[in-house]
């Protein structure tokens, strides 16, 4: 009889194949907000976002090394053995950290203090200490020479560009908003656009970045401009007009507008935008769920990819369904045979616990949110 059971509960339960993978040890970490956690990595890769608050982790943009904020603490590991490669101490609780765009240094945004500290990883003695106790900080950036730290103040007073060599701080009246969406920079970091409001109207000016100077300034037939994207190619600037209507307008460096493109009209408009590497490409995501693709010629749509609508299943999860070929791994929740963690190939339709987005709140998270290119341009991710 129990060989029988055996081989009943054989034929109906398949056996599953357990997939291993490595995780390092736990390491604490803490959040923007301040809450710690523990967070772990399967160490290499690297790039993509070079700003990190709520995760409080982040690769330097040549994947090389790994930072993580613990309270006040900044502790910089190699990416792929994880051991220590420095360890820096801040003046307060850390709110958010960057990376310079070399890789080197890293910027320390503490949001109580209103403060900035910058840290140099081939030269642990050196520091600097950024604070504007007259207007406050509200955003910190990089500029792409990493030589020069941008600061806009609280309430959009001023714009601020500090210069870690020199000293020289320079100031800005009357940036259009504190968020770094209204600041770009052209591909070589010789000169940044920045968006402004005069007389309820949104001006762009274009400044050189070795001296601060304004070299060109225009006005945009935008009704409330919500952020600037320079091609990487430098032949362009697209701006998005605000969420409550679909407007994008292109205009050249020297202020000569290129186009004019609005997808629809009567519903929430762009909530994203990114050029490809080549800058033959602009996709640009919406509100309503579809990320669409112009060509740098005509500026006409040539794709348009809609994230699929959800599927509820019986249980209230949204249903996910892929195509052919797509695999799913689900966590299990006993280890293997090392004490590692386990994974076996999920059957589809996969149910994915999903919350309802809060419509008669301001910003709704609903969407296109993200888009992102490979180095390469051959490949685009989007996510809502």
């Amino acid at each position: 009889l129990i060989l029988i059971l055996i081989l009943i509960l054989v034929l109906i339960f398949p056996k599953t194949t357990l997939h291993k993978m490595d995780f390092s040890e736990c390491f604490a970490c803490s959040s923007g907000s301040g809450s710690t956690s523990t967070t772990t990595t399967g160490g290499g890769g690297g790039g993509g976002d070079t700003a990190a608050g709520a995760g409080g982790v982040l690769y330097s943009p040549s994947g090389v090394y790994l930072a993580s904020m613990v309270e006040y603490r900044l502790v910089i590991r190699d990416s792929t053995t994880l051991s220590v490669v420095a360890l820096f101490s801040c003046l307060d609780r850390i709110s958010s950290i960057k990376w310079a765009p070399d890789s080197l240094r890293v910027l320390c945004f503490m949001k109580e203090r209103a403060m900035c500290q910058v840290f140099d990883i081939s030269e642990p003695d050196w520091t600097a200490k950024i604070e504007d106790r007259a207007a406050g900080i509200a955003t910190a950036i990089w500029a792409p020479d990493a030589r020069h730290v941008i600061t806009i103040a609280e309430f959009a007073v001023r714009l601020t560009a500090w210069s870690l060599n020199s000293k020289a701080v320079t100031h800005i009246n009357a940036p259009k908003s504190t968020s770094p969406k209204c600041v770009t920079f052209n591909p070589t970091g010789t000169h940044m656009a920045l968006a402004e409001r005069r007389d309820c109207k949104d001006y762009v000016t274009v400044f050189s970045v070795a001296t601060w100077e304004p070299i060109k300034h225009f006005a945009v037939s935008t009704v409330d401009l919500a952020s600037l994207h320079w091609s990487p190619d430098g032949s362009a600037i697209a701006i998005c007009d605000h969420a409550l209507d679909y407007k994008l307008v292109v205009y050249s460096p020297d202020g000569k507008q290129v186009a004019d493109y609005v997808a629809y009209e009567n519903g929430m408009g762009i909530r994203s935008a990114s050029w490809s590497p080549s800058g033959q490409m602009l996709a640009v995501g919406s509100y309503d769920g579809v990320c669409r693709v112009l060509n740098h010629i005509t500026w006409k749509p040539f794709a348009e990819w809609a994230h699929a609508e959800e599927e509820v299943g019986s249980g209230g999860q949204s249903v996910l369904r892929e195509p052919d070929g797509v695999v799913v791994y689900r966590e299990t929740n006993a280890p293997d045979a090392d004490g590692g963690v386990a994974y076996v190939v999920d059957e589809l339709p996969v149910g994915i616990p999903t919350i309802k987005p809060a419509m008669d709140k301001p910003n709704p998270k609903v969407g296109v949110c993200s888009i992102s290119f490979s180095g390469d341009g051959s490949y685009a991710m989007t996510r809502s």
